[in-house]
């Protein structure tokens, strides 16, 4: 037990203390505490005694017992103990060899030992055990901060002593040259001291550049960012002596190297702006843009009025651009234009600036210049330029400027994809101003014509407003016919079922605004005519214009329409299964062409012989059908059934009515065909 065996300190005097030390040969690991503990504490008891009798003191003892005590003990044991005590103990303690003997201690007693109790002893140390590497690794980095400490720990060392089993000993001996390299690379003063030198030097060296002494004061800044590579102050600083000294490649790499350490910083920008004036043509142009992009975007926020100054540079930049762009630039993908587009929108949206109205119509008009030209921009540019229009058509003073602003305004809401019923208003609130706008008439009657196309073959469609709006252009002497009015003509020759006066109408327009009618229209027109190589090509044009409508509702039904003639036109191509499947798709969407699809594929049964199929159909759509229509179904369903009394009975009854009221019933091509046949078939029966 270790008790037992140092417990005979408290009874022992210290003369005989060499002699029991000597024969227990006491290990100093894992008892070594305890021994100094109980050596404190006979030390104390033993001054007691003396006070009260002429004992031997342990301060009495010579030397060589004291040498042979710390024989026993560890060197940092020794040194926390005894070091200190008195001066005839600190000189013996300097005298003895130490041995460093890193093992078993934790990372803290490692920190206060390398800390606290190395550097004493270096002189003096003959051996180390190093123990944990790892410990020494993650000490060593913290507390070695000082290059002469580790000078003097390396060499002070004699590495021949070492055993031969302390192998580790290179591992720590390459820490430690490796921290000696690295701390020789960097300052050894104190932080604080540093970067008061470097104000101060910063104060001298804008002293210097104020009296243009450039060079002195490029030096001075050199020697700042030598000495700290971080200072942003200096980098800005070399970056504008170098420029006033035309060394734009130094100037360059500084402003570089002031953005690596802060990219968030205006000043660096306004340097990069600088030397691209100062040097035209030395920079990219990419690095002169992005430099103003970033002005803008930094001070925008925190500062209007210099992110207004910024901005105006800017304008200045990138219409000099433009106007050096080659003739053949594609403008729609032209950045400079964009860019400066986006510039005027940030300007007058920025409403701390409060722009006056001068200011605000010079970047509205060069934006709206600028878009207008522009074939495909961003839905914010549309909207912008929207808003320009809308803007300038309620602040010019200039009739004739301001009938070109209402109508432009007119065409971009209608692009955008305005509610119809906005578009409606803003269009009579023209027409209320200036009545002859051809503009507003025809976005009336678009609107008009693309809501009643899904009931083409309504009779009870509110026609109404269409109505109002062809006579107003009727109206109107001087007006020519447009393209909407002649569309809006042909749709109520369709409606009355003169397919060929509509079709005729509607041939040889060239295309403008409300051309898609156009198309739609004429697919109608050819597929009711039977025309099927026509109608084929108009029913893949019209799916490519149903992003031309501005009353977005109706899509969906003009889809069914172009589906219904493609129907129509498989039927004529003696397709009959093929187009009973397109007639049944429009039975799952919802449209006004049921009653339609239901009648075509009636007749697509009756073609294949399928009675049963076509009376489920007739008993559908009897009561929707037109008396010709119904007259010829049942011909055809008495017929296909072999009824001939029935067809008898129809047959007379459809020849009396046509002879009393020709102009009232006319019976279809295939009704006439119906009776002729049905005739045949009760002859032969």
């Amino acid at each position: 037990m270790i008790s037992s065996e140092i417990n005979f300190i408290d009874e022992l005097s210290y003369r005989q203390i060499q002699c029991e030390l000597k024969k227990r040969r006491l290990s100093s690991t894992g008892k070594k505490i305890i021994i100094v503990k109980r050596l404190k504490v006979a030390y104390e008891n033993e001054i007691i005694k003396n006070q009260l009798s002429n004992v031997t003191k342990f301060h009495d003892l010579p030397n060589e017992i004291y040498r042979e005590i710390f024989d026993y003990l560890c060197s940092f044991d020794i040194m926390h103990s005894f070091h200190g005590l008195n001066h005839r103990l600190s000189e013996v303690i300097r005298d003895i060899p130490m041995k460093l003997n890193f093992n078993d201690l934790s990372q803290i007693e490692y920190k206060r030992v390398l800390k606290h109790v190395v550097p004493k002893i270096i002189d003096q140390s003959v051996s180390i055990e190093i123990g944990q590497s790892y410990k020494m690794n993650r000490c060593f980095s913290s507390l070695y901060s000082s290059e002469s400490l580790i000078d003097s720990f390396i060499q002070s060392l004699d590495f021949n002593q070492f055993i031969p089993k302390e192998l580790y000993l290179l591992a720590v001996v390459d820490k430690l040259f490796f921290l000696k390299n690295k701390m020789a690379s960097s300052t050894s003063a104190d932080p604080t001291v540093i970067a008061k030198e470097i104000k101060a030097q910063l104060k001298q060296a804008r002293e210097v550049f104020n009296q243009k002494d450039y060079s002195a004061a490029l030096k001075l800044c050199e020697a700042i960012v030598k000495k700290d590579k971080t200072c942003y102050t200096g980098w800005i600083m070399i970056a504008a002596c170098a420029q006033e000294l035309k060394q734009f490649h130094q100037a360059e790499s500084a402003l570089h190297k002031a953005i690596e350490l802060d990219e968030n910083q205006s000043v660096v920008y306004q340097g990069i702006v600088q030397l691209s004036e100062r040097a035209p043509g030395f920079l990219n142009e990419s690095d002169i843009t992005s430099a103003f992009r970033k002005l803008c975007s930094l001070t925008r926020p925190t500062d209007p009025t210099k992110f207004f100054d910024h901005a105006k540079k800017y304008i200045e930049y990138l219409k000099k651009k433009i106007e050096v762009q080659p003739v053949t630039t594609n403008e729609q993908t032209n950045p400079y234009r964009i860019q400066l587009a986006e510039l005027c929108k940030e300007i007058v949206e920025e409403k701390r600036l409060q722009l006056n109205q001068d200011d605000e119509r010079h970047y509205r008009l060069l934006s709206t210049e600028i878009l207008a030209t522009m074939k495909t921009i961003s839905t914010i540019l549309n909207e912008f330029l929207s808003s320009n229009y809308f803007w300038l058509s309620q602040s010019s003073s200039d009739n004739i400027l301001r009938l070109n602003y209402y109508e432009k305004y007119i065409q971009s809401i209608c692009q955008m994809g305005r509610s119809s019923a906005d578009i409606v208003d803003y269009c009579n609130e023209c027409l209320a101003l200036f009545p002859n706008s051809r503009i507003a008439q025809n976005t009336i009657i678009i609107i008009n014509l693309e809501t009643l196309l899904p009931q083409i073959y309504d009779s009870l469609a509110p026609i109404a407003k269409l109505t109002d709006a062809l006579n107003r252009i009727r109206s109107d002497e001087n007006s020519q016919i447009s393209i909407p009015a002649i569309c809006g003509k042909a749709y109520f020759s369709i409606r009355n079922g003169k397919y060929s006066t509509a079709l005729e109408s509607l041939l040889n327009l060239n295309e403008e605004d409300g051309y898609h009618l156009v198309i739609i229209l004429k697919m109608v027109c050819y597929a009711h005519l039977h025309i099927i190589k026509e109608t084929i090509d108009m029913v893949s044009i019209a799916r490519t214009k149903l992003t031309n409508f501005i009353v977005k509702d109706v899509v969906s039904s003009i889809e069914s329409l172009i589906d219904l003639c493609l129907a129509l036109i498989t039927y004529d191509q003696g397709l009959y299964e093929k187009s009973i499947q397109l007639f049944e798709k429009l039975h799952h969407v919802t449209n006004k062409f049921h009653n339609r699809a239901v009648y075509g594929q009636f007749n697509a049964y009756i073609k294949l012989n399928k009675p049963i199929e076509g009376r489920t159909c007739y008993d559908t759509i009897k009561d929707n059908l037109e008396p010709n229509q119904e007259l010829s179904c049942r011909l055809q369903l008495a017929q296909l059934e072999e009824y001939p009394s029935e067809l008898l009975k129809i047959v007379q009854a459809a020849l009396k009515e046509a002879n009393e009221n020709e102009e009232l019933f006319e019976l279809t091509v295939q009704g006439w065909l119906s009776v002729g046949q049905a005739y045949l078939s009760i002859q032969r029966s």
